[in-house]
């Protein structure tokens, strides 16, 4: 899914910025508490993490819930409130 996003990303001009940064799990949990999250919290989520990038688990996506907005139409005003921070 990742790469799906920096495709779609990528197609809206906005290439010459990093738009991801990979790193690891214990990271990720640092960087959570760091930001004001407990540390349990911090550890669920990225337990979470984890198993989706590992496909532990998968989101159940229905017509129900799930916007009809395609991410390629929000790409661009996704793009224009990363630049303006």
């Amino acid at each position: 899914m990742q790469n799906n996003f920096i495709a779609v990303m990528g197609a809206t001009g906005n290439t010459g910025k990093k738009i991801t940064v990979q790193f690891s799990y214990d990271d990720q949990s640092k960087a959570l508490v760091q930001a004001g999250l407990s540390e349990a919290f911090a550890n669920l989520y990225v337990e979470m993490t984890r198993a989706f990038n590992e496909r532990t688990i998968k989101p159940n996506r229905t017509r129900e819930n799930t916007t009809p907005t395609r991410f390629e139409d929000f790409a661009d005003e996704l793009t224009c409130a990363y630049e303006a921070m």
